[in-house]
């Protein structure tokens, strides 16, 4: 999933103002970490350049972030339809409770094809607040 030349782009819009913005992502070289190994991921919202690192568990189907000298969960493609999960955002909320923690439930399970191929689509739902689509 991490490897040294990914490129993406992520689409945040909010429903309810009808704003939208675009976060740029691209990986870099491998850092370790607390022992661990982690991929550099460089980070672009807005003209604001962030770094921030990742590692994936290939065997679990996980990937956590390094925030705040521990791993953070932020995918679990091991999931299934019904299954839940609690995400966790610490980066950017320090000082109080993120509204996006809690419990997320997969409602939805399907395909969809990337230019790298069939990949599988998760839609979480944290009832009430927030919808995350994964591939």
């Amino acid at each position: 999933m991490l490897s040294d030349t990914i490129v993406w782009k992520t689409l945040y819009f909010a429903s309810f103002t009808g704003l939208s913005a675009t976060a740029h992502f691209s990986t870099s070289k491998d850092t370790v970490l607390g022992g661990r190994t982690y991929k550099k991921i460089l980070y672009d919202f807005n003209d604001s350049p962030y770094t921030s690192y990742m590692r994936e568990d290939s065997v679990a189907k996980r990937v956590y972030s390094y925030i705040m000298n521990q791993d953070q969960l932020t995918y679990d493609f091991s999931l299934n339809l019904n299954d839940s999960v609690y995400l966790h955002w610490t980066n950017g909320y320090q000082y109080g409770h993120s509204p996006y923690n809690g419990f997320y439930k997969v409602d939805s399970v399907s395909a969809i094809v990337t230019i790298a191929g069939s990949r599988k689509l998760m839609r979480l739902n944290k009832q009430g607040y927030n919808t995350q689509y994964w591939v």
